[in-house]
């Protein structure tokens, strides 16, 4: 996150290092207070037998979630024990992660100044510390979209095979985390015939790092296929209207605030969200379309895929926050 530009590490790299201090204290304090829930519970037991059993258990088992989560978790426990902090443990490095990206890509985007706001966001957000106290993938998927977006922008702007190369396999990375990367991905590819459709050796090289992603891929989708075609979800069908309405509350205010308090915190988190894609469209209209897709298609994708069995829930989308 250093930066090499203006020599910001006086005032800005103080304000860095309390926003990483109080994302810090935010995920790790009181890390283990609850016990494990139901699904946490079935993280580790699902992530204590060897990896081929992993493995096995995800081509054969049905299990819908790809491996990479699951052999980081059988690591951890691995290293520390199956302990509420070490079944956590992964998920709250992650979320800290999580801020570290989005400071240097908003950074990226338009200045420090946005990006220290933007990582102060994401620190204190509830929804983000929620599930970065939540043994699960979710945190770890969120970590992964900023990171193939981060990539994805300087690939763009530089135009370097390393940056291409590095794109590709955080991609990849992220579809065998979560199958929701392919909707980060899908808007990612919009952006880019959106926003680079003259620049043809760059839309070339993007092409050939999806190429590359798609052979990489490719042979474990053919495996999980038949158990993919099998999953019927545990979540819901939403109106889109209600879906958006949901997805801007739990992202705002987080899981816990009754739906009726949050109206009037629900309308001023949309007037700022408003407020803050006009501003970037003026700043970097590139940047605002980017991130315009990130959070809609992402949605949209999920809700249409819930239209044939009840797979929307606000945690799968968190790619999107």
């Amino acid at each position: 996150v250093g930066s090499r530009r203006g020599g910001d590490w006086g005032i800005l790299g103080g304000v860095k290092s309390i926003i990483l201090l109080l994302a810090t204290a935010l995920r790790f304090g009181g890390l283990d207070a609850q016990e494990l829930s139901g699904d946490e519970a079935f993280s580790v037991l699902f992530s204590e037998p060897t990896p081929r059993e992993i493995l096995n258990g995800i081509v054969r088992g049905g299990e819908p979630h790809p491996p990479v989560y699951w052999l980081l978790l059988h690591g951890a426990m691995k290293a520390g024990g199956n302990s509420e902090f070490v079944a956590r443990f992964p998920s709250a490095v992650a979320s800290i992660l999580t801020v570290v990206l989005v400071f240097a890509l908003a950074r990226r985007m338009f200045n420090s100044t946005v990006g220290l706001a933007a990582a102060a966001v994401v620190a204190a957000n509830p929804f983000q510390i929620w599930y970065a106290q939540t043994a699960r993938m979710y945190a770890l998927s969120a970590a992964l979209a900023v990171a193939t977006t981060l990539a994805l922008w300087t690939a763009f702007e530089r135009d370097r095979w390393q940056h291409w190369v590095s794109y590709m396999l955080l991609t990849t990375a992220h579809a065998f985390e979560h199958y929701v990367a392919l909707f980060v991905a899908l808007a990612q590819g919009v952006w880019a015939l959106l926003a680079w459709w003259r620049e043809r050796r760059r839309l070339l090289h993007f092409a050939l790092a999806c190429l590359g992603v798609a052979l990489l891929c490719l042979p474990w989708l053919v495996l999980v296929l038949p158990s993919l075609q099998t999953y019927y979800g545990n979540g819901d069908s939403p109106a889109l209207g209600a879906m958006l309405v949901r997805c801007l509350r739990v992202f705002s205010l987080g899981k816990t605030m009754p739906p009726t308090t949050a109206i009037p915190f629900v309308i001023a988190f949309g007037l700022l969200f408003t407020l803050g894609l006009v501003r970037a469209a003026r700043t970097d209209p590139q940047a605002a379309v980017l991130l315009a897709l990130w959070l809609f298609l992402p949605l949209l994708g999920m809700w249409i895929a819930s239209r044939r069995e009840p797979v929307f829930s606000e945690r799968y989308v968190i790619v999107a926050s």
